[in-house]
């Protein structure tokens, strides 16, 4: 269970999360909307450890992994299937090994992990997953599982101005190691 408890974040000298608290299940489905600037990019970045609370704890189960996918769409010469790639970072760096490895044990034991993981098909689950954002970003996001995930189409409809965006988190599918 993804835990917070009483933390308390500021930005800039503004608090943005006063002691707030909420105990996230495995498979529960929750979404944050409020107006921008409220603060719910800056509990993610908490819940990733990118950012230090002021007070209160955020407890993760040492088998989960919290993953993310940017605000902004990358930029550059890369493919978005290369981005996405990329967002592994256990394949990222067998694979960078593996090129580099000259102890036959060693190159066994990485060929062995980068089948382990399933490493070869990554391109085409990859490319499944993007395609499935365009038609059905539930199913999509379940196959990448427990990732957060910046719900761009789901406007905020508090204090009835419709105005930010929200963000939804799933565990149902979270990878455990």
């Amino acid at each position: 269970m993804l835990s917070i408890t009483e933390i308390s974040v500021r930005i800039a000298g503004r608090l943005l999360i006063d002691h707030g608290s909420a105990q996230i299940v495995p498979g529960a489905r929750v979404g944050f909307v409020g107006r921008n600037g409220v603060g719910k990019s800056t509990l993610f970045a908490a819940i990733r450890g990118e950012l230090p609370t002021e007070t209160g704890t955020i407890t993760i189960p040492p088998r989960w992994r919290v993953g993310s996918l940017a605000q902004e769409a990358p930029d550059g010469p890369e493919s978005l299937i290369e981005v996405v790639l990329k967002a592994d970072l256990e394949r990222e760096a067998l694979l960078h090994e593996a090129e580099t490895a000259h102890d036959p044990t060693r190159i066994a034991d990485i060929q062995t992990r980068l089948v382990d993981i399933d490493a070869h098909s990554a391109p085409a689950r990859a490319a499944a997953i993007l395609s499935g954002l365009e038609h059905d970003i539930d199913e999509a996001f379940r196959a990448v599982g427990g990732f957060l995930r910046k719900a761009a189409d789901a406007p905020a409809r508090r204090d009835g101005d419709g105005a930010g965006f929200g963000w939804q988190l799933a565990t149902d599918s979270v990878k455990q190691r």
